[in-house]
């Protein structure tokens, strides 16, 4: 009985991490941003070559985000707030918490220079 129980957990277990989506992988992967390096090539421009220029070629370089838009644009659309329209554009799901974090902390560290 003890190994029909244990071989049920294990098969839960299994089947819970093998059934991941996307956005629910930073529980099985924590977000690691070194905050002491926060960087346009280290924390930013990973997750926009990721999920954003494809469409939005001005993402690529830090030179053309800082001139595109103002950070607060970039944040909204992101964030799914403030009526901005939501991106990745043809995506019902948001960027997951630890992409949505870098990008927050880049930009702030922005705006405080």
């Amino acid at each position: 009985m003890k190994k029909v129980i244990v071989a049920a957990l294990m098969a839960l277990v299994i089947n819970g991490l093998v059934s991941c989506k996307k956005d629910h992988l930073d529980v099985l992967a924590p977000c690691k941003i070194d905050t002491t390096n926060v960087t346009f090539a280290n924390t930013a421009q990973p997750v926009f070559k990721l999920f954003c220029t494809n469409c939005h070629k001005e993402l690529e370089t830090e030179a053309d985000t800082k001139a595109w838009s103002s950070y607060g644009r970039i944040v909204d659309a992101i964030n799914h707030t403030n009526n901005a329209t939501a991106m990745p554009q043809g995506s019902s799901t948001k960027l997951s918490e630890c992409d949505l974090r870098k990008i927050t902390i880049w930009i702030n560290q922005q705006a405080a220079q």
